[in-house]
């Protein structure tokens, strides 16, 4: 789930209203999850409206679908 959670990002990213997620984020009691948004946002840094921490994953835990695009 998380790996398709963070293909969508990628392919979709400048569509989220990063003011209602972070709101969200705010109020999540679990650390694990917290952590995963802070990485998502280390990892979007060249988006300005993107702050955040580093999260390390083990290689490979993450399933890294392709994307073929058509220009």
């Amino acid at each position: 789930m998380l790996g398709l959670l963070t293909d969508w990002i990628e392919v979709h990213g400048r569509l989220i209203n990063l003011d209602r997620l972070s709101k969200i984020v705010s109020l999540i009691e679990n650390e694990k999850v917290r952590r995963f948004w802070e990485a998502i946002s280390q990892w979007q840094s060249s988006d300005e409206r993107f702050i955040g921490t580093a999260l390390q994953v083990p290689n490979l835990t993450l399933r890294r679908r392709l994307i073929k695009t058509e220009i």
